[in-house]
Parts: structure tokens; sequence; C-alpha cells
């Protein structure tokens, strides 16, 4: 090649936000392609740590710069709203909360939009022009709606949610004071206890809530929405992305923030039919996703499937994304000519070699964020030669498995606390293991119930029922004692199973085993064709940092 690699050579960062090459190096892959078009109806991207959500969305906005409205959720006050009293006490009655949150979801989405078009430096004129618009189209519930909120209408989003759900608990304590007069003004454990004496003053209270959080200013917030499709987005050169991504980012796992997502998607789904030229694009992991449960409800889980995209990348995907990375650095870092992937990747002509980039591959979870580390660790140890060579990427194993099972624990550490101690029960296995050998390292697992140092008792003693040492005739058998915590190391992608003689998976370089990240739909039901698993593989990614032994 001419040229050594230097060590500020490098693929890119492996997260969106610090990536120098995200705008110069983006590959414009088939999703992301689909999140683009405007008439593709796909609106939940859906993904794991890594695959690539945010860097989409940055791009959208790279390219769409005036197009594109971003909703950030550390502005929405969501540990707000989901600690607030009056939403534990409504809870608390079985008082139904979607009407409210969904009447919450489309007042932000609906003064984002608003606020991007009016663009005023000064909010008074903002508010003046939007009235005046409002009335000249005889929109007088929309008009009401803004003035209601006045000149907080133009304020943080922050502020607009609170100011939401503070108005809704002030109706709640005025309707509160009509049966009990001793109703406290602050929400509080003292409410339920009070509630409870009278069961015929908590149906009636319940009544009441209900009818409350139903209303939620739900004509003038209809009438809103027909003036943004009609009079503010009413052409299709007037068409806006709206974005939501890290909703997971700090997420608090509890039923109540589950709702408030599906109530999001329910608002997702109902403005696509009622806001023409509005694309509205919510980034969600794909752990919480399943977590939204969809599925109970088939009608509803029908209406949402044809709205998901799940990113996928292939493997050639990947090549085409280091290729694009590897050019982007010889420009920045002025080599002439530039390299290409094949210069700096050392392939031997061996008819038994290994091909270094399926070697990377096979050790990530085909994501962006993997391979990008990979690939830089690589670089780490190829400092001053003109290749990197097979032994480069051996040595870069070291680190970069560590870091990957760190990632890992990090992505599923809520709620599985402490699952770093259930995978670091796999030191020095076999990279293969028959029933009888994961039997073993399970029980060793179970034993982590009872060490008062292990804080994922919780999630971790359902998932052991099963006598330590016991003997099970069938896998079906095995399966109902340990089919929970198989089926979790399934889902996170730490192991894999071999599939049936004569299939083929053309993604996978390890074409015989099958993990989560290759075929989504089977990590939910992991349970499929049991008498066709043979063996049970730890993934490659962890090989080096659990000192695996490496089987064949």
């Amino acid at each position: 090649m001419g040229n050594t690699i230097a060590r500020n050579f490098t693929f890119g960062a492996p997260v969106a936000e610090y990536d120098q090459f995200l705008a110069d190096a983006f590959f414009d892959s088939s999703d992301y392609l689909a999140i683009e078009a405007y008439d593709d109806s796909r609106r939940f991207i859906i993904g794991r740590t890594g695959s690539g959500k945010s860097a989409c969305f940055k791009q959208l906005e790279k390219r769409f710069p005036s197009k594109v409205v971003r909703v950030d959720p550390q502005e929405l006050a969501l540990h707000y709203i989901l600690n607030i009293g009056v939403v534990d006490v409504l809870q608390g009655m079985d008082v139904h909360l979607e009407p409210f949150f969904r009447a919450l979801w489309t007042h932000v989405i609906m003064v984002a939009v608003i606020r991007h078009k009016t663009s005023r430096a000064n909010q008074s004129d903002g508010l003046s022009w939007l009235r005046s618009l409002f009335q000249s189209k005889g929109r007088r519930e929309a008009i009401a709606y803004v003035d209601s909120y006045g000149e907080t209408f133009w304020q943080d989003t922050e502020t607009i949610v609170k100011q939401v759900v503070e108005r809704l608990q002030e109706k709640i304590n005025n309707a509160a004071q009509g049966l009990l007069p001793s109703w406290p003004l602050q929400f509080g454990v003292k409410q339920e206890r009070e509630i409870s004496k009278v069961t015929e003053i908590q149906r009636n209270l319940r009544f009441r809530f209900q009818t409350i959080v139903n209303e939620s200013q739900i004509p003038r917030l209809n009438e809103v929405v027909r003036a943004v499709d009609q009079d503010l987005l009413g052409s299709p050169r007037e068409h806006l992305y709206l974005v939501i991504d890290d909703l997971d980012k700090d997420w608090v796992e509890s039923n109540l923030a589950q709702l408030l997502i599906r109530c999001l998607f329910d608002v997702v789904l109902d403005l696509t039919h009622h806001i023409r030229h509005l694309k509205i694009l919510v980034a969600l992991r794909t752990n919480i996703f399943q977590k939204l449960d969809f599925a109970r409800n088939t009608q509803q889980e029908e209406k949402h499937s044809s709205l998901v995209l799940r990113l996928r990348w292939e493997p050639s995907d990947l090549k085409k994304l280091l290729e694009e990375r590897v050019h982007a650095a010889s420009i920045r870092y002025k080599i002439d000519p530039p390299w290409t992937l094949g210069n700096i990747l050392t392939q031997t002509s061996s008819q038994n070699a290994v091909d270094p980039l399926n070697y990377i591959l096979e050790r990530t979870f085909l994501r962006p964020r993997d391979v990008i580390s990979y690939s830089n660790e690589c670089l780490t140890q190829a400092v001053g030669k003109e290749t990197i060579t097979m032994n480069d990427i051996h040595n870069a194993q070291k680190r970069y498995s560590e870091e990957r099972l760190t990632a890992l624990r990090d992505e599923w550490k809520d709620p599985y606390r402490d699952i770093d101690k259930v995978l670091l029960k796999f030191q020095n296995a076999s990279s293969r293991l028959n029933r009888e050998e994961l039997t073993a390292i399970f029980n060793e697992i179970a034993l982590l119930t009872v060490d008062e140092s292990y804080e994922g008792k919780e999630w971790l003693s359902p998932m052991c029922k099963a006598a330590i040492d016991s003997n099970f005739s069938s896998l079906e058998e095995w399966y109902k004692y340990y089919g929970d915590l198989f089926g979790l190391l399934f889902k996170i992608s730490f192991l894999g199973v071999a599939k049936k003689q004569g299939t083929r998976d053309s993604r996978s370089p390890r074409s015989t085993v099958i993990y989560s990240y290759l075929e989504e739909e089977r990590a939910q039901r992991a349970t499929d064709h049991l008498e066709s698993i043979s063996s049970f593989y730890i993934h490659p990614a962890f090989h080096h940092v659990l000192n695996i032994a490496v089987l064949e």
C-alpha cells in the first residue's frame, strides 16, 4: 500500500453521537431508505443497542434540516409523570389512564409541529400569527385550545408536560373535594386510605375521575389536529418528519411506563391516518418493544405490526459500511490513493485460509457498533504496519471481547440486575455444549439465588425452579424447568442453538447455528421444535473474555 497505519487512523466512533464519519461515510442501507421514504408506512424503528437507530435519525436531519422536528424524551418529564401522586392514585383506583396519556402525547406532538412551522423568534408574534391563521379558517375550537395555554404554549416541552399533568391533578382535586371535604391538596397514600373507607364514595370518585381523564380537551385537540393537517401541512411540499429517539434512555421498568409508550404508539397510528404530510418516527430498543406485549391483543398487534421496521444488517451491508469508512478516513488523513477495505485487510491465498472480514463479523451481532469497535481494535494492533493481519485480528479479541461482555451487561441490566454474574458462570466452558453440560452450568447459576451478595434474585429465582442435579427424561421436561433461563440467554444472543440438519442461514458465518439477532421471530418462540436442538453454543464474541474452549 505504501503507507503504514497511523495511530490516529480509525473507522470512526461506534456511538452515533460521537462519530466523526457519520456524515461523510454514512451507508444508505435499505432500512435507512425506508425511514427516509415518505410513502413507507413503517413508523416504529426497532433494533438492539448499536444497530444504528440514532445514526439513521441524525442522517435524516442532515439531509433534510428544515424538514425534521425532534422531540427530545429528556424534555418530556417522563419520570415526573410516572412518579406524580395523582397518577399513582388514579392507577390504584383502576381508572384507565389511556385517554389522558394519548391526549398528552398528541398535545406534545402538535405543539412541536406548530412551533416548528411558525418559526418566529418572538413568541407573542408567533401566537398572534397562529391565532390569525386559525381564525381565518374558522378554527374556533383550535383557537380556544391554544389560548387556554397562553404564552406557556411556546415554552419548553418539559414545562408544557408538567402543566398538562398539573391541570389534571387540579381537576381531580376539585372533584374529590366535592365528595370528600377533607381531601388533601397534595396527593399521596392518605387519599388511598380515605377512599377505601367507603365503597360507595369510591365508586362515585372512580366514575368522576374516569370522566375527567376521558375528557382531556379531546374535542378541541381534535380540531388542532385537523388544523395542522389542513392549514399547516396542507400540501406535499409542507411534509415533515417528527422523530422521537432515546425513549429507552434511563428506562424505568414499570407497567405504567409500558402503558405510556403503548399510548404513544396508539397516537402515532392515529395521527398517521389524520395528518397526511407528517411522518412520525419512533425508535425503541428491541427488548423494550417486546415488553409492550402487543401480541396479547391480536387486533392491536396487527395494526402496529404493519408500522414496525426492524433494523437488520446483512454481512454485505456491513462490508459496504466499512468500505465507506476506510475511504472517508483516507481522505481525512490525506492518504493518496485512498485505501480500500481489501487493501487494509490481509488476504491469504491458502485454500484453508480464514477470511478476515468473515472472522470479524462472526464475532459480532451483525450491527454497526460491534463491527466498528472490533475493526478499530484491529487497527490499534496494526499501527505501523501496512495491513491488518490475522495475528492482529486475534490480538484485538482480548479488549473487544471484554467490551462486548460489558456492553451486553449494560444493555440488559435493567431489569436483569447482576446478569453479568450469570454470564461469568460460563467461564472455562466449551464453545459447544450438550444438554447435560448446560444443565451443570445452570445448576451453578441457580446457586446465585442463595448468595447474599447477589442482587438479581428477584428475576433469577423464578427461572431456577429445578432441583440441583435433577435428571430429565426429555428435552421438553428439561425445558419446563430451565426454559425461562435458556430463553433469556438465547434472547440476548449469548447462547445460540444448532439448527436442523440441512438448514442454512446465509446471513450467518456459522450457518448451522441460530442466534436471536439472526432470526428475531424465532427468539420469541425459542421452544419451537425442541426435539431438533442437539447442541447449544456460546457466542464467539465472548470466547476470549470467558476463556472458552473452542470446539469445531
